[in-house]
């Protein structure tokens, strides 16, 4: 994921606290650890996924997507009382990330590089520490994502895929193989690691599921993809 920020003095490449890998690894006494890593982008704000910036900033940003908008209101007749719309939010001092909006309507504002219309927040300062990390997942969510988990004895790793996502998608995120020859998953979640000690006592409390094609992956799962090619 992708944050831009400005005025906020974040930059580089951020590894997201995760306590489920953690645990994951030790049950599997996986030799590695993989996290999810979020990058701070400075400098082209529209390859972002969402932003962080600065109070100071924020009247900025909203003259800025302003202006955007009031080049585009009359472009496509059926997006004009959307547009209008846009501009009375801004012009009530809110970000277009703030309000609700259908996930079409934000679609078509982002294709505009409307900036306020992509997941984000404005901070007084910095957010450190757990403060940030939790703000990253939430922005994470809001961005259409959630995170699924692999665990055996090489790894314990999460990966992200699109809200939604089927068991042969994600398996696809994992590589392109898993995806083509997909036959069917093992699946449990994080949330009953607490339940068992292994995949057998998870099998046998009826915690681990076989999954087909048509099963949509639920955030936390953890899968063990069956396949061939």
């Amino acid at each position: 994921m992708k944050v831009y920020s400005q005025g906020l003095s974040l930059a580089g490449s951020l590894t997201l606290q995760d306590p489920i890998v953690a645990t994951l690894a030790d049950r599997f006494r996986s030799e590695k650890q993989v996290y999810f890593e979020v990058k701070f982008e400075s400098e082209y704000r529209e390859r972002a996924d969402a932003f962080l910036i600065g109070a100071a900033d924020r009247l900025d940003w909203i003259l800025e997507d302003t202006e955007v908008i009031e080049r585009n209101q009359y472009n496509d007749p059926d997006r004009v009382a959307l547009c209008t719309r846009a501009l009375e939010i801004l012009e009530q001092g809110q970000l277009l990330c703030e309000v609700d909006l259908e996930s079409e309507e934000r679609g078509y504002l982002r294709g505009l590089n409307v900036a306020t219309a992509r997941p984000g927040r404005t901070c007084e300062v910095a957010p450190e520490g757990e403060t940030l990390h939790r703000l990253l997942h939430q922005l994470h969510t809001e961005c259409g994502r959630m995170f699924f988990y692999t665990a055996g004895k090489s790894e314990a790793r999460v990966w992200d895929v699109e809200a939604g996502a089927t068991a042969p998608e994600a398996a696809g995120r994992i590589h392109s193989d898993l995806q083509r020859g997909f036959i069917r998953a093992e699946v449990y979640s994080s949330n009953d690691l607490d339940r068992f000690a292994t995949p057998q006592e998870a099998k046998s409390a009826g915690l681990l599921q076989l999954v087909d094609r048509d099963y949509v992956i639920a955030p936390g799962d953890v899968i063990d993809v069956k396949f061939n090619v």
